[in-house]
């Protein structure tokens, strides 16, 4: 009987210990959807830089080719042609064009010992569970050893 239970014990270890891996692992299905969601993240400030990228490429084309579009650029960097003249309106800023270079997205890493811990998790439940098999199994033979002697005697 103490064997049933050692084995019982040891297959509630590793059945246990499987299951937790697979749900709370390194690699388990909860760090898998956290990547997921960082992998769609990325994913998303990709297609944003490429988008920025293109109305870039487009601008400097467009510098190339265009040479009232270079001066319309110095004008707004503040230079201006000899035969130009310079008005200026008080309280009005020009707009000014700034280009991000994408979000900041943070990647937390987690510790990579979590596996081990699950796993002493699962070995502590299974052995709590063996000594509570065991001493439950041991409350059972002692009442049947007395109901056999009391009724040994009663006869």
């Amino acid at each position: 009987m103490k064997l049933f239970n050692l084995i019982v014990s040891i297959y509630l270890s590793v059945i246990l210990s499987a299951l937790l891996v697979f749900f709370f692992g390194e690699q388990g299905l909860i760090e898998y959807n956290d990547l997921s969601e960082k992998k769609r993240l990325l994913s998303m400030n990709i297609e944003k830089l490429k988008e920025k990228n293109q109305i870039l490429i487009s601008k400097l084309n467009e510098l190339n080719t265009n040479s009232e579009t270079i001066k319309l650029l110095a004008r707004e960097l503040g230079y201006y042609g000899k035969n130009e003249d310079l008005i200026r309106i008080q309280g009005y800023k020009p707009q000014k064009t700034y280009y991000n270079a994408g979000s900041i997205i943070k990647i937390n890493l987690r510790p990579v010992e979590r596996n081990f811990i699950l796993k002493i998790i699962s070995l502590l439940i299974s052995l709590i569970f063996y000594v509570v098999i065991t001493i439950k199994n041991g409350i059972k033979t002692r009442r049947t050893r007395t109901q056999i002697r009391t009724s040994f005697y009663t006869q």
